[in-house]
């Protein structure tokens, strides 16, 4: 329990945004398995994606542990700067599976009415249901990563 009592809003916004962008990850992966998206993989999506997860595993657990003099003073530059370099990523993730995704939205939604019946079927409907709750985890995810940069990971005196 005094593990749980020295963490502040930064460390639970941070373990907020890995779990949003597992999910969002677990989406993507779904989403290019099946349906209108089958094998439309983007590789750097999936490289900002588990850079940015390791960055933030990296904050979380950098975070926890008191170092002193030069060493101190170097961890916490690179934690501040894998808190910068999170949204980042996860902001690129997020564009990368918006532009993978957009045409086919507009097709799937914005052809014409003669052939409406045979691209709208219910695997493509729910492909595209999946994509967009992709877009909308990911999404979260970076703007939540966004204000656990603001925080510090573990309470000062704790």
């Amino acid at each position: 329990m005094n593990f749980i009592a020295k963490q502040t809003v930064g460390a639970w916004l941070t373990l907020g945004a890995i779990v949003l962008t597992l999910v969002g990850a677990i989406l993507y992966g779904v989403n290019t398995s099946s349906g209108y998206y089958t094998d439309v993989v983007s590789a750097s999506l999936v490289a900002c994606t588990v850079i940015a997860m390791i960055a933030m595993v990296a904050v979380l657990v950098l975070s926890q542990f008191g170092f002193d003099g030069l060493v101190g003073k170097v961890v916490g530059i690179a934690v501040d700067l894998l808190k910068i370099v999170v949204p980042m990523l996860l902001f690129l993730a997020l564009f990368g599976f918006v532009s993978t995704r957009i045409e086919g939205l507009a097709y799937i939604y914005g052809s014409n009415e003669e052939i409406l019946a045979t691209i709208q079927t219910p695997e493509n409907l729910g492909s595209t249901y999946v994509a967009i709750t992709g877009f909308v985890f990911y999404g979260i995810a970076a703007v939540v990563a966004v204000a656990a940069a603001f925080f510090r990971a573990k309470k000062e005196n704790a």
